[in-house]
């Protein structure tokens, strides 16, 4: 597979998230269309921008950068409100995408998810480093190369580490 279909699949993945994530209140077929295009078309003027900072996650810049245009789309036609768009910040808290260290992270759904991609390598002190990198534990990965894992396997086994920890969150507080 080649850069640019593992970059779009990314990019893809993130628009998805967040508008099933934040904008799930958006029923209408067309306007969901044209928020998902908002979304491309702010994600690759991102990655065209030469604005990203190396050292920050990729993912996370892209998504905050496309939720935020999302935002302003639905806010122009009058669908949300200003201060929602804090709402959205502290939402992002908890599923992961600030540093707060006021996480309970359940290992064991962490290990269940790696657990399942065995075939493809142990994946579990990479997604491991990758929830200390954002705050959610605490974690010293200090002797394992992390350098030798596929990063589009390992992309795609975090997004379900967190979208499982979310949805164990959720189902808490009901």
């Amino acid at each position: 597979m080649n850069s640019s279909v593992s970059m779009y699949d990314m990019v893809e993945n993130i628009v998805q998230v967040v508008i099933n994530t934040h904008y799930s209140f958006v029923t209408d077929p067309e306007l969901k269309k044209d928020l998902t295009q908002t979304g491309f078309l702010k994600a690759y003027e991102l990655l065209n921008s030469g604005n990203y900072d190396p050292n920050l996650a990729l993912r996370n810049y892209i998504y905050t950068g496309v939720r935020n245009e999302i935002h302003n789309v639905l806010y122009h036609l009058g669908k949300v409100s200003v201060s929602s768009l804090d709402t959205l910040d502290v939402y992002d808290n908890v599923i992961g995408y600030t540093q707060t260290k006021e996480y309970d992270i359940d290992l064991s759904i962490v290990k269940e998810v790696c657990d399942k991609f065995k075939f493809s390598g142990d994946y579990y002190v990479p997604v491991l480093k990758y929830l200390n990198d954002i705050g959610m534990i605490t974690f010293d990965p200090k002797g394992y190369d992390l350098k030798n894992y596929n990063q589009e396997m390992l992309e795609g086994i975090i997004t379900i580490v967190l979208w499982k920890l979310y949805d164990r969150e959720v189902v808490n507080e009901f």
